[in-house]
């Protein structure tokens, strides 16, 4: 079994300690409380862009953020398989006109498979387009046993492949979305 490639990736984030009043509309009162947000790191140039960018995202009817106590920046070391990069990301033909800033993207050759795929809760099938690193796709079926490995549940199976042709792809994410699905690693010795 070919042991799946990893994607890792340095996450940096800034931690905001906000001085926030929360109201109480019907007593018509208000209550001041230390609230953390945690943003991107290119939205924490200054505490004035910090500030703006906490009212745009968090600010709610009764929770208004009103200045900065503190901030930390905190980098970590993030990673995914590529399988499950390539399960959420979204496929792009070329890097032209993508705009790359907040995205964590990846250069990969894949194969677009045809796969007829069974619902088995509803009893019937339908094809489904599944994007695979070419790493996977020696033959029918080593890519059909990682199809069943990696995309396949109580719900689903697939029964059949039919391979399409082998692109060079750019596929992204959006950091956040990087984050969710991959985890934290032990940082890595630079000492050396």
């Amino acid at each position: 079994m070919l042991k799946d490639k990893l994607i890792t990736r340095t996450i940096s984030a800034t931690t905001a300690n906000v001085l926030c009043v929360e109201l109480n509309a019907e007593q018509g009162t208000g209550e001041t409380l230390n609230k953390a947000f945690t943003i991107p790191e290119k939205s924490a140039k200054d505490n004035e862009t910090i500030l703006k960018y906490v009212v745009k995202n968090f600010a709610t009817d009764t929770l208004k953020p009103v200045a900065i106590v503190s901030t930390e920046t905190v980098s970590t070391l993030r990673g995914c398989t590529e399988t499950e990069f390539l399960k959420y990301a979204t496929t792009c033909d070329t890097r032209k006109g993508l705009n790359l800033e907040g995205l964590v993207t990846k250069t990969v050759s894949t194969m677009a498979v045809s796969a007829l795929r069974v619902n088995i809760e509803k009893a019937n099938t339908f094809n489904e387009t599944i994007y695979i690193s070419t790493d996977h796709t020696k033959d029918e079926q080593t890519a059909l046993k990682y199809i069943n490995r990696n995309y396949d549940n109580d719900n689903y199976k697939t029964v059949s492949l039919k391979f399409g042709p082998i692109t060079e792809n750019v596929v992204y994410m959006t950091v956040s979305q990087f984050v969710a699905i991959s985890k934290e690693l032990p940082a890595r010795d630079t000492d050396k």
